[in-house]
């Protein structure tokens, strides 16, 4: 695990000291990539990533780390780009190839359905785009949005154990908002839950 870094503010948190993540390698070099290498392995994180509320903070479920840094090589050496390289260097192009971030969402999306809504619509269109060729990338993208509803249901449980325990009634409160959030937000739309 990286513990604290003297980075950006991700909003993540020092894991406990008894969490060990090991990824799944799908290649030689003790790495993983494509559909199936990524999804196996955030599925898996999603399924063993313990836990974290802070009931005087409003983001629930803070991750410990980045995968792309625990993965090892991060571009796929099966799958060379030696060609581009000549112009990188021509052009003093900073490579991304390889790179996982500053990928923007589509929010709206996601405010307006939710997960459930996400996971219905990708069902919906497996169906439509059934051929072969689509068939890893569906697979794959169901998957993950299942395991995110389940780690939110999960969350939204650990909130409520929390909501019991806790003394004081406004934060008490403050949990049992958190945790039916959670819970709407893994069957339909963030603004239903609002």
């Amino acid at each position: 695990m990286e513990g604290g870094l003297d980075e950006d503010d991700y909003g993540r948190v020092v894991p406990p000291d008894d969490f060990h993540f090991e990824m799944v390698p799908n290649n030689e070099n003790g790495s993983f990539y494509g559909y199936e290498g990524w999804r196996t392995n955030y599925c898996k994180l999603l399924d063993e990533h313990p836990l974290y509320c802070d009931p005087l903070d409003a983001f629930v479920g803070r991750g410990f780390f980045f995968m792309t840094r625990q993965k090892g090589a991060i571009w796929n050496p099966d799958i060379p780009y030696d060609d581009l390289k000549e112009a990188f260097d021509r052009y003093n192009i900073v490579c991304g190839i390889g790179s996982d971030g500053h990928f923007t969402p589509d929010l709206r999306m996601g405010f307006e359905m939710g997960w459930g809504g996400i996971l219905e619509k990708l069902k919906k269109y497996q169906a439509i785009n059934s051929g072969p060729e689509h068939a890893l990338f569906y697979e794959s993208e169901i998957m993950v949005v299942e395991h995110i509803i389940a780690f939110l249901h999960r969350m939204a449980a650990e909130i409520r154990d929390l909501a019991g325990q806790e003394r004081n009634p406004y934060l008490r409160k403050n949990l049992e908002e958190m945790a039916e959030m959670q819970r709407k937000n893994g069957r339909g739309s963030a603004r239903d839950a609002a």
